[in-house]
């Protein structure tokens, strides 16, 4: 039986907030554990962001991001 999409809880989120999440999942996966620095490529429908990071002892430290519309 097909979900019926009206009937999942959904929200809107700002595009901070999208890139932001986007970041987290990706540097949260235990395959760049070892890495001191990550690029993140998201190609999306109108934009796509790159975003260059580096592990600091606090956490991640942006050094590089960009959007190409």
């Amino acid at each position: 039986m097909p979900l019926d999409p009206k009937a999942l809880p959904s929200r809107s989120i700002s595009g901070e907030d999208e890139a932001r999440l986007g970041f987290e999942s990706v540097s949260a996966d235990p395959r760049w554990a070892g890495d001191r620095r990550i690029t993140i490529l998201d190609p999306g429908g109108h934009s796509t962001e790159i975003v260059t990071s580096e592990r600091k002892a606090a956490g991640w430290s942006k050094k590089f991001e960009s959007s190409f519309a």
